[in-house]
């Protein structure tokens, strides 16, 4: 079984928490939106100072959206050697790429503030979800 199909769990008490999957290529986001469809990946950076300020406030996405069958992931652009294949409008970090039906949708450039309600406002967009953050 691919490593793809299996959901990061945390275990809290008798809890299971789901998490962002972290991918080491990013060959393997693509294999995730041609098997799911519903893929969200955060495009990160460890050297990305910005980046470390906006994971704190979307950690819970995956536990938040559980029910709406979404793949989250996460990749390390300044760390993968495949970065190429990511689509273009990745050349600002952090950012989010919103899949549908093994299309990208939507590409998520974060703003200053509230990082996560623009990030939840695509989901609702792209998802046609009920979910909002404010």
């Amino acid at each position: 079984m691919s490593t793809l199909c299996i959901k990061k769990l945390d275990i809290i008490g008798n809890n299971e928490r789901r998490t962002w999957t972290p991918l080491k290529q990013a060959t393997q986001l693509l294999e995730a939106v041609e098997r799911q469809e519903r893929v969200v990946c955060f495009c990160t950076g460890k050297s990305c100072f910005r980046c470390q300020q906006v994971e704190p406030k979307v950690e819970g996405f995956p536990e938040e959206y559980r029910s709406d069958g979404i793949g989250f992931y996460s990749v390390d652009v300044e760390s993968v050697d495949d970065a190429e294949v990511l689509p273009q409008d990745v050349c600002v970090i952090p950012m989010f790429l919103v899949y549908n039906q093994g299309v990208l949708r939507e590409s998520v450039r974060v703003p200053q503030k509230r990082p996560a309600r623009s990030v939840a406002q695509a989901l609702k967009r792209v998802f046609h979800l009920p979910h909002s953050q404010d």
